[in-house]
């Protein structure tokens, strides 16, 4: 039984300004030492000035979580990483389970079409 009691409701956009939400996700736990910690996941999704949303931090979302993304707009995902490298597989995972078709790399170079594929390259030392 965990101690973590997580922000309900998990995996629905929650409104934190004009054009933010936070989407609260599970639980995961974070190795501590010899022990490990339930750690809480949140993604923030921001509406840019040009319309389109920018997603950090993704969550592994589900069908209702997509589609209530896809009602607030279209995504210009932009990256972060941590170091973990299991972390990193489920993060892209997440991401490319969101089929984007415009991305900017933390490099800053965006690839306008089929953002999804270049993805897939760029992050398949991940996998």
């Amino acid at each position: 039984m965990s101690a973590f009691l997580p922000y309900a409701p998990l995996n629905t956009p929650k409104a934190f300004g004009d054009q933010l939400w936070i989407v609260d996700g599970p639980e995961i736990r974070m190795d501590y030492g010899p022990t490990s910690i339930p750690f809480p996941t949140r993604m923030t999704v921001v509406r840019l000035a040009d319309g389109t949303l920018w997603v950090h931090s993704p969550i592994a979302p589900d069908k209702d979580l997509l589609s209530a993304i896809d009602r607030l707009g279209p995504i210009d995902l932009r990256l972060t990483f941590w170091p973990r490298r299991a972390r990193v597989r489920r993060a892209v995972a997440a991401i490319l389970s969101w089929d984007c078709e415009r991305v900017v790399m933390a490099h800053g170079l965006p690839y306008e079409r089929d953002g999804a594929a270049e993805l897939r390259r760029a992050l398949r030392w991940a996998c």
